[in-house]
């Protein structure tokens, strides 16, 4: 069930970015890709759908290091696959404002060109993931009923104002998210 590109088409670490266009879900307009990280580098957060607990956990978390993203001055596109008013709803409900930046890919051609894989439900209900689900609970991160496709798997890109793919992160599983301490690491070393 995993519809991933074979390996060696896979955008690595020092490869040019795809270029991919999204829609902005503010202004309902389109934008491309390269828009994202002409000025300063850009981190890109493809979700697996808005009610993804670990989704909203890694969000809240980013938004917890708010003032270090700023000072830095990138922009964190969250891109997902539901509808512009849903993921406007979501990212109003959580207040996520500059430097955040809300998107959709409806299509998830984005998802594709950045070779984010789906999986099965063997690799997303595990012990691992379980608990994992239990914990983000805890702190307040729940479920709700996917409106999307809750085997697409997330993952983060960083690219810099060349264009080029200086951090990728795919998650091995639904609840792996990176630490946003080793984002902002790798920012730093972009941004003199």
């Amino acid at each position: 069930m995993t519809d991933s590109l074979p390996d060696m088409r896979r955008p690595q670490v020092g490869e040019a970015a795809p270029e991919v266009t999204l829609t902005d879900v503010v202004t309902r307009s389109s934008i491309l890709s390269y828009q994202l990280w002409e000025k300063k580098p850009a981190v890109l957060v493809f979700m697996r759908y808005l009610g993804c607990v670990f989704c909203r956990e890694h969000t809240a978390r980013l938004q917890e290091d708010i003032s270090a993203f700023r000072e830095l001055g990138v922009t964190i596109a969250l891109i997902n696959f539901e509808s512009e008013d849903a993921t406007q709803r979501y990212c109003e409900s959580r207040n996520l404002v500059e430097p955040f930046l809300c998107l959709t890919d409806k299509e998830k051609l984005a998802y594709r060109a950045f070779n984010l894989s789906r999986t099965h439900a063997g690799r997303i209900f595990t012990p691992q993931v379980w608990k994992r689900g239990f914990q983000a609970a805890l702190h307040g991160h729940l479920n709700s009923v996917p409106k999307g496709d809750p085997f697409q798997m997330p993952g983060v890109f960083i690219v810099d104002t060349e264009g080029i793919i200086r951090y990728a992160y795919r998650s091995k599983d639904a609840s792996d998210n990176p630490p946003t301490e080793q984002i902002l690491a790798l920012l730093r070393e972009l941004i003199p």
